[in-house]
């Protein structure tokens, strides 16, 4: 099927297999495989939109619960190249909301995407950098950010940051602004009650300092959140995050 009542012929694979047990050769298996269709022409065919990012340099930092199904999402897509950085790992309980279950538990995030979107949608190469951007003594094994940073931005053409960071979403969108590249930041507040999604394009919009003066006076509103002091956190968190189901 290549469209709305429009079919072609396809081929049809004879497979015989020969089953062995010890000495003992079983009857051969026969049976027949329809090839599917799976190029990229046939992709775009299905989201025509997404074939402007088959040339397109993608980097994403943070892959929690935010990042990782945007990560599944610009996969499935097909950009010509996904950049992923977080330092996390990926802990079992948090399979209600991180999307690849608890099959990746103990491996880290970056690493348990890449595999997984490399093996389903063999179209986007994926680089998987595990850094923490921001770590006080960057010593072995960890590089220092601006080498991890040089090489991860080089040429890219858009820049996602669900690292739900302040302090990190203002240092990326100024490099945004020096590479005049996009940038779009998203994150959840705490409870999964509410989330924002900003957009920065050079010359087209304000800076990230403009949305965080104008929420400050009241020109944007907030988005809706749980009082700071509602939830109880696992021990060992450095810092809360939002609780709630990956549908929230």
């Amino acid at each position: 099927e290549l469209g709305w009542f429009e079919q072609k012929l396809n081929w049809a694979m004879l497979i015989r297999r020969k089953v062995r047990k010890g000495i003992t050769v079983k009857n051969d298996e026969r049976f027949l495989l329809r090839a599917q269709r799976i190029g990229l022409d046939d992709r775009a065919a299905r989201v025509p939109e997404a074939l402007a990012l088959s040339r397109k340099r993608v980097a994403l930092f943070g892959v929690g619960c935010i990042g990782a199904p945007i990560a599944l999402e610009l996969g499935r897509c097909g950009p010509a190249e996904l950049r992923l950085l977080d330092w996390d790992t990926v802990e079992g309980a948090t399979a209600v909301r991180w999307p690849l279950g608890i099959a990746v538990a103990g491996r880290t995030k970056v690493e348990a995407l890449a595999a997984f979107i490399e093996l389903n949608y063999p179209w986007t190469r994926v680089r998987a950098e595990q850094h923490r951007l921001g770590h006080p003594k960057p010593g072995p094994p960890l590089r220092p950010d601006s080498e991890v940073l040089r090489e991860v931005l080089a040429e890219t053409d858009l820049i996602i940051d669900a690292t739900a960071e302040f302090a990190l979403q203002r240092m990326l969108s100024d490099l945004a602004l020096e590479h005049k590249v996009p940038y779009i930041g998203a994150h959840a507040t705490l409870g999964g009650f509410g989330g924002q999604v900003l957009r920065l394009d050079r010359g087209r919009t304000g800076c990230w300092r403009c949305v965080r003066l104008y929420e400050a006076d009241g020109t944007l509103p907030l988005p809706p959140s749980l009082p700071e002091d509602s939830q109880v956190q696992p021990l060992g968190c450095a810092a809360a995050t939002y609780t709630g189901g990956s549908f929230d």
